[in-house]
């Protein structure tokens, strides 16, 4: 990496605060803030306000904070709040007991490894790791660790020893 990154190239690539999660989860979904205060009956304007990282006055409860991961489905959300207690986590199948759920679970731990070493070596090619490239490899990390557990959770589904 080397240089400074934009936020949304650190929304795309760093494991965020939950703050911070939270916001780009809604910015990012379609629609906007606006697409989520109108699913769940809440105005825009103080929304935009409780997700605003430099706003004081105002702050996302349990409530707006339950409505936006319902809403969102976005794992920047998920992967915050297990940084905090260095947990992992990993997405249940939704159904799918066959074995091509199983090698296409695979896959997707083979191809999160490769970026997890891409990461790696990108944050060391200049000799120093700065804050940005650690957050990268926080976030490379938790997403290789959910595809992991994600198919060990398949593959027990599969054998029946859930």
């Amino acid at each position: 990496m080397g240089r400074r990154m934009g936020s949304k190239e650190r929304a795309a690539h760093c494991l965020l605060s939950l703050p911070l999660a939270c916001y780009h989860a809604v910015h990012d979904l379609v629609g906007g803030i606006g697409a989520l205060a109108g699913a769940w009956g809440r105005n825009p304007q103080v929304l935009q306000s409780k997700l605003n990282p430099n706003c004081d006055t105002h702050h996302v409860n349990l409530s707006d904070l339950e409505q936006i991961i319902v809403t969102t489905q976005d794992e920047r959300i998920l992967q915050s709040i297990c940084a905090l207690y260095g947990a992992g986590y990993f997405i249940l199948p939704k159904s799918a007991t066959d074995e091509t759920g199983l090698l296409e679970k695979s896959a997707t731990l083979q191809r999160e490894l490769g970026e997890l070493m891409q990461t790696v070596s990108a944050a060391l090619q200049d000799g120093r790791v700065d804050t940005d490239e650690v957050a990268a490899l926080d976030r490379a990390l938790m997403e290789f660790t959910s595809a992991g557990a994600g198919l060990i959770a398949h593959a027990k589904r599969i054998g029946g020893v859930e």
